[in-house]
């Protein structure tokens, strides 16, 4: 009876589950596979129903073919099944990945939409802007709730609107589904800015447009950026044009040669006439001097040198141009040259004022060699560089062979020691000298005496670089004068020796001798001043001593006449004094060194006003510098005026470049301005006052700048002005920020006139509140009702929020905030309260101290009202979501029950169809003929087969149900062991394995095996036709990410169908070619998948394949 009982309940089952199998098709739309589950369940309930018949009637099979219905059914029932469920397999993958897909792809967008990167804004084509992010308010300066208000059209400037409502009618019209421009935006605060937005639409499936996304970039600093960068290269257009100059780039691997225009000017070529070739320069280069440049090229390559070379130039005209080209090569790696950049210089007015030089000079020779007297000049290194006739003649040797002669070549050494000291002299201090020179006659006859005048010559910057000399022949008239000189010589020695302390020192004895002044001027007692050459050297300063001695030493051994050095000499007090010493070497007949004469000075005071005026004028420069300060000198009598260079560049000229005339100061004051600065100059030099003045002044580039210019006049004695000193300084930004903060007051007003909200005024000194006209309007009251102190404000507060309002308040203040806000309630004349938004700034005064808090209060109330309605909605959202996805997880876990049943109930009539038919051909082969063993064989594989689906499909669910726990996982040795495994399997095979050591990973060791030992099985299973193979597991980095991979080189696979492998039953290859079930890979992809890794592979037929993955 139990027995007739369970198995009508069996039955009963298993017709409702075929009846829900029927109810599925509608739920998922896969009406091939739960049909053909529900054709096999109700098979199997058919058969129950027959076995109960038997059972209830108490009999058996009456005849073959009734002992067969099982079998056969038994068969169907499995074919079915089987087909169902590979049919259905792929939905459960599918809703599982599609749902994490989605959760994934909603959470990105909210979070790039909230990351603030980059405004972003949600736009309905009825309702207007939907939804926008914190970005877009701050670059638009709207809050969230401001901005939905709005209409692109009323954001836009004007001056873009249009090209704007073109794209987006072209949108709407469905020919395009996006576009992006530059346009500009009005900010709430009035101010334009500029930026890039790009939208995009998302259209309904009848293709209208159900909402769109723009994405805004605020790009106002990069367009001011490009604005300043055209300016600075118009500038410096406009400066090499000035300075006739131009630029060149030649590309040397190429043979392109680009020049500006300021180049092809210099040629005497219209610009873009330059063929822009090397061999276009070369035909332009006049003929003599083009092999010079190319030598000077090869050498400045060879020498990593930069390249200077003048040469002339060919004008269309015929005419002849001097140019002056420097230019600096680029090197590749392999130290070829293959770019050289500069500049040309135009040298034609140069080259013409040298030559009318060379002219001038010839005709100064021809004047100098006329000249009776002894004309010549020397150079630093005492070589004579000009000579005339009579300076050979008295020589008694050519003017050519005197010139690069010394003072050694033509006097004897005592006299020409003389000779060279003077000269140094005058080199030394810059002064011209008158002194007598005796010259030997080369023929024996009496020496003649000159007398020389002596001066230096300056280059332009007034730095001596030699002496000028003209001799006159004074023999006569000095034998007579000899007795006199002698006697004068002596008393200049005595009245040099009272001013310094003169010291005579005997070489042979080494002993010194001192005046009176040393002791007086240093402070010894004549007891406690040595005669040794040892008492002079304790004196020296021990920082001093050494170079000094050293300096002394060498001018004795390399035979020069003097020597002048400067050190620290120490006092009788102990203390150093900083002298000046001067001594002079006497020699005797052989050269031999054997006196020496010198004189000290205290420059102690000197040396300390010079530090002391350094340093002044070091603070002096720092300051100028610091403050952009410039200076300027007008001498009034000459009308020269002397500018700085910082002067200069206030006034946008190049340093050296003012010319030096009131007429060029008054030609770049502004128009307007030269009147009144005339004015100020001249009140001030009548009046005898200093003068301060802010004046504009225009530069070349024809931008206006602002000066405040101060001077001080300077009158000689007979009270007539003679100069005017002063500086000027930049106060252009200074003005500007006044005109701004002009402007801004005015548009303070303008708003509080135009804007919603009500504006108050509260002076924290008197305690007074002024209100806008706005609160009037906005609360209802009348202005004769406004108290004018803080209880206008504080007696409509609502009484439960005053006592925190007026807290947050206080506390904002004393503890030094700059601002307060807050929501709270505040009371219409109606009597009625209206939720308010209320935001105040506190301003201090220089001390810190607050002094006035400014602020707006804004009508929040309906705001409110909707912010109360959306938490609502958002409530009863959340609420729906929650049911749906109860329901949907309730739904996928029934759906996993029923394919683990299912897949469980199969294999008892698989192990029936496999176990009959063995039994068949074990029992009863005699009675079959080869076709039918055959059919019996291929039934016995087909239900083995089954059985290995239904394995790998239990092994797939057992995946997806597993709990993943992580942990540290050495990937090498697992590998290893998978490899080792796969070898004792068929150790016939010659396959090699390359691992690579040390891959390590965080992960679940049991499932990494799992996919490690598919992924190895294949390669080992597709590499079976190989004679010798080859099988990699290895790590490669890229772009940051660590990515492992399973190589071999057995049948590959077709690219096409890359797509496909990773499906389940999916297969490339034939049963006969390579045995498999076609889940293997799908297991792969869901144990990576459930690891947060992704899984791909690449490969070509008959050359290997690699799988890669990452976790």
């Amino acid at each position: 009876m139990l027995e007739t009982l369970i198995l009508t309940i069996s039955i009963i089952l298993q017709f409702v589950a075929a009846l829900l199998a029927l109810r599925l098709i509608r739920i998922t739309g896969r009406w091939t596979g739960w049909s053909l589950i529900a054709a096999a369940i109700t098979l199997m309930a058919v058969r129950r129903s027959i076995t109960l018949f038997h059972h209830l009637t108490n009999g058996g099979p009456s005849d073959l073919y009734t002992e067969s219905i099982p079998l056969t059914v038994s068969m169907i029932i499995s074919v079915l099944m089987a087909a169902g469920i590979a049919a259905i397999t792929p939905l459960f993958v599918s809703m599982k990945e599609s749902k994490e897909a989605l959760r994934r792809s909603e959470e990105r967008f909210r979070r790039y939409f909230e990351l603030g990167l980059i405004g972003m804004a949600i736009t309905s084509p009825t309702k207007g802007i939907l939804e926008v992010n914190d970005k877009i308010c701050e670059i638009l300066g709207y809050d969230r709730n401001e901005l939905v208000k709005r209409t692109w059209a009323e954001l836009t400037h004007p001056d873009d609107l249009a090209a704007d409502v073109a794209h987006f009618n072209r949108v709407t019209a469905g020919e395009i589904d996006d576009y992006s421009m530059d346009k500009r935006f009005i900010r709430k605060d009035g101010q334009i800015i500029d930026s890039t937005i790009s939208v995009k639409c998302e259209r309904r499936p009848d293709g209208s447009v159900d909402h769109f996304v723009a994405l805004l970039e605020d790009i106002t600093e990069r367009k001011r950026a490009e604005e300043t960068l055209r300016e600075s290269e118009e500038r410096l257009r406009l400066a090499l044009d000035a300075a006739q100059m131009g630029t060149f780039d030649w590309d040397m691997r190429r043979n392109r040669v680009t020049w500006s225009r300021g180049h092809e000017k210099l040629w005497g070529l219209a610009p873009g006439e330059f063929g822009g070739t090397y061999e276009a320069f070369s035909e332009r280069v006049h003929a003599e001097d083009l092999p010079g440049i190319e030598a000077e090229i090869s050498r400045t390559i060879a020498a990593r040198e930069p390249l200077a070379r003048e040469f002339r130039v060919v004008w269309p005209d015929g005419s002849l141009h001097w140019v002056l080209g420097r230019g600096e090569f680029t090197f590749d790696e392999n130290g070829k040259a293959r770019r050289l950049r500069g500049v040309i210089i135009e040298t034609t007015a140069r080259r013409q004022a040298e030559e009318a030089l060379h002219a001038s000079r010839e005709l100064l020779n021809n004047i100098i060699d006329s000249s009776p007297s002894y004309i010549f000049a020397q150079d630093l290194q005492h070589r004579i560089i000009l000579a005339n006739d009579a300076l050979g003649r008295l020589f008694e040797i050519s003017k050519k062979e005197i010139l690069g002669k010394t003072e050694q070549d033509l006097f004897p050494k005592q006299i020409a020691d003389r000779i060279q000291a003077a000269n140094k002299k005058i080199m030394k201090t810059g002064t011209t000298l008158e002194l007598e020179e005796i010259v030997a006659r080369r023929s024996g006859g009496e020496p003649r005496i000159v007398m020389t005048v002596k001066f230096p010559l300056r280059d332009r910057q007034g730095k001596v670089y030699g002496i000028g000399g003209v001799a006159t022949d004074i023999t006569e008239r000095k034998q007579a004068e000899e007795a006199l000189r002698k006697s004068e010589e002596r008393l200049r020695f005595v009245t040099l020796a009272t001013h310094d302390a003169v010291w005579d020192w005997d070489l042979a004895t080494n002993t010194i001798w001192w005046n009176e002044t040393f002791k007086e001027t240093f402070g010894y007692k004549t007891g406690e001043i040595k005669p040794g050459f040892e008492f002079w050297e304790s004196l020296i300063h021990p920082e001093d001593r050494e170079p000094l001695l050293s300096n002394l030493q060498a001018t004795i051994d390399k035979g020069e006449q003097s020597l002048a050095a400067e050190y620290r000499l120490r006092r009788g007090d102990g203390s150093y004094a900083t002298v000046l010493d001067r001594g002079f070497v006497l020699r005797d007949q052989n050269a031999k060194p054997v006196r020496m004469v010198g004189a000290i000075m205290d420059i102690t005071d000197r040396k300390q006003a010079e530090q002391a005026l350094q340093e002044a004028e070091a603070r002096l420069r720092l300051a100028l510098q610091a403050g952009r300060i410039g200076t300027w000198d007008w001498n009034l009598t000459t009308g020269k005026i002397v500018w700085s260079s910082r002067h200069e560049a206030l006034w946008g000229m190049a340093p050296g470049t003012f010319k030096g005339t009131y007429e060029e100061f008054e030609a770049r004051l502004h128009p307007d301005d030269r009147d009144g600065v005339k004015r100020a100059t001249a009140r001030a030099i009548a009046e005898r006052s200093n003068f301060r003045i802010e004046y504009r002044i225009v530069w070349s580039d024809g931008s206006v700048h602002w000066i405040a210019g101060q001077g001080e006049p300077f009158y000689d004695d007979a009270g007539q002005p003679v100069r005017m000193i002063g500086v000027v300084m930049d106060i252009t930004e200074r003005k500007q920020a006044e005109e701004a903060l002009r402007k801004s007051e005015e548009r303070f007003q303008l708003a509080s006139r135009a804007t919603n909200d009500a504006i108050w005024d509260w002076d924290l000194v008197t305690n007074a509140v002024r209100w806008n006209e706005r609160f009037q309007t906005l609360f209802g009251y009348q202005p004769e009702e406004i108290e004018s102190g803080v209880e206008s404000w504080t007696n409509r507060i609502h009484p439960e929020d005053k006592g925190w309002v007026l807290s947050e308040v206080d506390a904002a203040i004393k503890q030094g905030h700059e601002n307060w806000s807050g929501e709270y309630r505040f009371r219409r004349r109606d009597g009625s309260y209206v939720t308010v938004f209320d935001r105040g700034y506190i301003v201090h005064d220089e001390n810190g101290r607050p002094v006035r808090m400014i602020g707006a209060m804004l009508d929040i109330t309906e705001r409110k009202r909707a912010e109360e309605e959306i938490k609502k909605l958002n409530l009863d959202l959340e609420r729906r979501v929650a049911e749906r996805t109860a329901q949907l997880e309730a739904t996928n876990k029934e759906l996993e029950s029923f394919s683990y049943s299912v897949s469980h109930d199969l294999r008892a009539p698989l192990r029936g169809i496999s176990g009959f038919s063995r039994v068949l051909l074990a029992r009863y082969a005699d009675r079959f003929d080869a076709q039918g063993k055959d059919f019996l064989q291929r039934v016995d594989a087909a239900s083995r087969r089954m059985g290995e689906l239904i394995e790998d499909l239990l092994n797939l669910s057992r995946i997806t149900r597993s709990e993943i726990r992580e942990e540290p996982v050495d990937l090498s040795s697992l590998a290893k062991s998978i490899a080792e495994e796969l070898q004792h399997s068929e150790p016939e095979r010659k396959v090699t394995f390359l691992i690579q050591e040390d891959l390590k990973a965080s992960a679940d060791p049991r499932l990494l095996r799992i996919a490690l030992e598919n992924l190895l099985g294949n390669a080992w299973k597709f590499t079976m036709k190989r004679p010798v193979a080859t099988i990699e597991f290895g790590r490669i980095e890229r772009e940051g990410k660590t990515i492992y991979f399973v190589r071999d080189d057995g049948a590959g696979f077709d690219m096409a169908y890359a797509d496909k492998l990773f499906g389940p039953f999916q297969r490339l290859h034939s049963l006969s070619e390579f045995p498999g079930t076609g889940i293997g890979l799908a297991t792969i992809q869901r144990i990576i998948h459930r690891h947060g890794g992704q899984v791909w592979a690449e490969g070509e037929v008959e050359n290997g394949a690699t799988f890669y993955f990452t976790l």
